[in-house]
């Protein structure tokens, strides 16, 4: 839930950074506090720079390490959580342990993510660390009616599940502190969405169409290894022929605009992607690519994963700081140039030349991986809490969906026609919430 919205009609967020005063209740002061972070520039060349960044990582990294209690790592193997476990046991912090996520290769068949046990195990060694490993198993979803009251305003992204079980098995072992790796792919230019746009900004218009032309062609939903190409590229394809800003929201959104308003009843005033476009008009005169920078900042890293890892953490009384977040890293971060936040198709180009001297190579240049669970695998079927939060009595009682749409969308997705599982992921967390806070 995007600030300053809340899930209530009649409450808001206050904006992040900003000094405020009030008096009787009004609002009579308001300063923003951190307008600094955006006014710097860097005085190293593209040589200078790598090393230039590793010095003022490494220094953020041992700040974040100041402590009177046991620390340890969130460790998925990929390059942000790796250059933070580096950087932390190298400054000689009395760090014994890391933990990571492992689910089956039979439910990874429908993301197929690039497993992390692998990286992770080979960075423990490297680095001297005991890994644990927390396998991930559907019956997770049972967390879910646990773990939304302690979001306050639901959430919709799985990796609050694998964040909060991790720090639970951290704190059960004494650690009250762990280090992440979020910030850098919403400020280095991290995401596929980077690399897809990339793409489309260099393609001539008869390539376009020629895409468009073959998405038609290949079907919504099919298993195995292609799942996940397909399902990338029918995104990609997509946003081939919409205008700017309407890729970039087609970048941040599952299931489109008129299949989310489809879903309710047609009393309810519903645009859900007015939020997107009325901020990508309040910065119209960027680049397309910064814009997709701030709007990561903004909506993706402020909003969804900060939110639900310093919840999901405090939920069991564990700290989750973010080293890529330190003032100093977001002053430098903000100074680089876009062209070198992703450079001949590499993304976060600057951060791999800065720690090639110190990580093995395929753990820099490793596939993006998500921090996820494998929900694709998980939704392919109905389960019982499908059954139990998706009963149509229920749907009919809360006057808030529409039934007969709310059933074209789970025959769609248990058919295999269509792949709506984050979206239906979401949908749950709802109906566990307005349970929790509605009682229907």
């Amino acid at each position: 839930v995007p600030e300053p919205f809340t899930m209530f009609e009649e409450f808001f967020k206050t904006t992040p950074g900003v000094y405020q005063k009030f008096r009787k209740g009004k609002s009579v002061f308001s300063e923003y506090i951190f307008g600094y972070l955006n006014e710097t520039s860097i005085n190293y060349n593209e040589t200078e720079l790598p090393g230039a960044f590793y010095n003022i990582f490494e220094k953020a990294v041992n700040r974040q390490l100041i402590s009177d209690v046991p620390i340890s790592l969130f460790l998925s193997g990929g390059l942000d959580s790796s250059s933070i476990a580096y950087a932390a046991v190298n400054s000689g912090a009395n760090i014994k342990s890391a933990y990571t996520i492992s689910f089956s290769k039979n439910d990874n068949k429908y993301d197929s993510q690039t497993s992390d046990i692998y990286y992770a195990d080979k960075m423990a060694k490297i680095l001297g660390l005991q890994l644990n490993v927390i396998n991930a198993e559907s019956d997770f979803l049972d967390l879910l009616p646990d773990l939304i009251p302690f979001m306050e305003d639901g959430l919709s992204d799985p990796a609050a599940i694998n964040t909060y079980l991790i720090a639970k098995h951290a704190r059960n072992e004494g650690v009250k502190v762990m280090l992440n790796g979020q910030g850098a792919d919403e400020y280095l230019c991290g995401y596929r969405r980077y690399k897809a746009e990339m793409l489309i900004l260099k393609m001539p218009m008869i390539a376009k169409s020629g895409i468009a032309l073959l998405d038609k062609i290949i079907p919504n939903n099919v298993s195995g290894y292609f799942n996940a190409p397909i399902r990338r590229f029918k995104k990609f394809s997509n946003a081939t022929l919409l205008g700017a800003d309407s890729r970039i929201v087609s970048y941040f959104t599952w299931g489109g605009s008129a299949f989310i308003k489809n879903l309710f009843k047609s009393d309810y005033k519903c645009n859900p992607d007015q939020v997107l476009f009325d901020y990508l008009k309040s910065i119209d005169d960027l680049d397309i690519i910064s814009k997709i920078l701030l709007t990561d900042q903004k909506f993706d890293l402020m909003s969804l994963n900060l939110s639900y890892t310093d919840k999901m953490g405090m939920a069991v009384g564990v700290e989750a700081r973010v080293p890529f977040l330190d003032l100093e890293m977001v002053t430098l971060m903000n100074a680089i140039p876009n062209r070198l936040k992703i450079k001949n198709g590499i993304q976060k180009y600057i951060l791999k030349k800065a720690m090639e001297p110190y990580l093995p190579k395929e753990v820099i240049y490793r596939q993006k991986a998500g921090f996820a669970l494998p929900i694709r695998s998980w939704f392919r079927q109905s389960n019982h809490m499908i059954e139990k939060y998706f009963d149509m009595n229920r749907i009919e009682q809360q006057g808030i969906f529409n039934t007969d749409s709310v059933k074209n969308l789970l025959t769609a997705q248990f058919s295999g026609k269509s792949d709506y599982s984050y979206l239906l992921f979401s949908m749950l967390c709802q109906q566990i919430w307005l349970e929790k806070q509605m009682g229907y």
